[in-house]
């Protein structure tokens, strides 16, 4: 059974001393200029991209490598349009030629970090390396040694006219989230649903955080939680329009050669509009 959430401006300011720095520790930000355009003639909007301890800030740029779109059609783009990269941001000016729907995605290189322990210490010492990799390097005295796998994944949707007619499918490939509202019609006060996805399969019971943007001017600032259902299903229900970023983390246990823990997060940006 899928529970709604309702999204009341009051839920998204609870009072709190944990800081949206703490809860969303160098995040994904990936923040469109347009979400919904109207536009017959070949236009671009521009997505910025940073990594930041705080939504909605800027703090480190990412590697365009790591860019990807689909267009409406279903297809990825070859051209992403112009890419810069400062210090604190990468920006893509996405050209837009197309009614539809496209999918911007941004997703680093796999990173492997081994955590350890030294003799009574409890306090964790780490290497960047996989498990191959740290084993000349560890002490003798290491225990609790664990090697991490981390994948970091954002997402955002623009569309242009008029939604797409295809619909939207998981990959099958890691952590993903499935649009089942379009995200063109995410308005006030309607049940706006969205599904995520492991390897393919609905998953379920994970926590899901909701950050509201201005949220660091405020003195109270805790991110709104919400679980998956058993079909790996969140639903919610908006009072007020703005910009959102919700986030999800996950990690299982795994006997890989490399490494023996996987961990993803995704970080998915949208717009509420007043209906």
């Amino acid at each position: 059974m899928n529970t709604l959430t309702k999204m009341t401006l009051s839920s998204l300011t609870l009072a709190s001393t944990l800081l949206a720095s703490q809860a969303l520790a160098h995040g994904l930000n990936m923040w469109p200029s347009q979400f919904n355009i109207n536009s017959k003639r070949p236009t671009t909007v521009t997505v910025d991209l940073s990594f930041s301890e705080t939504p909605f800030r800027l703090d480190h740029s990412v590697s365009a490598a790591g860019l990807s779109v689909i267009d409406p059609q279903g297809k990825t783009l070859r051209y992403l349009g112009n890419i810069y990269q400062s210090a604190q941001r990468t920006t893509l000016d996405l050209a837009i030629s197309e009614q539809g729907t496209y999918t911007v995605t941004y997703q680093n290189q796999p990173r492997y970090t081994t955590s350890y322990t030294v003799g009574s210490q409890a306090k964790k010492k780490r290497l960047r390396l996989n498990k191959s990799d740290a084993q000349s390097e560890l002490p003798n005295s290491a225990k609790n040694v664990v090697t991490k796998k981390s994948v970091t994944t954002a997402i955002a949707f623009i569309t242009n006219i008029r939604p797409s007619k295809q619909d939207f499918k998981p990959t099958g490939k890691g952590l993903e989230l499935v649009p089942v509202t379009h995200p063109s019609d995410y308005v006030t006060n309607d049940v706006i649903t969205m599904k995520l996805y492991l390897n393919g399969q609905p998953l379920r019971n994970a926590t899901a955080k909701l950050q509201r943007s201005g949220a660091q001017y405020l003195a109270s600032n805790k991110p709104s939680e919400s679980v998956t259902d058993a079909n790996g299903q969140l639903s919610y229900q908006f009072d007020q329009g703005g910009l959102f970023t919700l986030s999800v983390k996950h990690s299982e246990k795994q006997n890989a050669k490399l490494y023996d823990e996987m961990g993803y997060r995704l970080f998915y940006s949208f717009e509420i509009s007043y209906e």
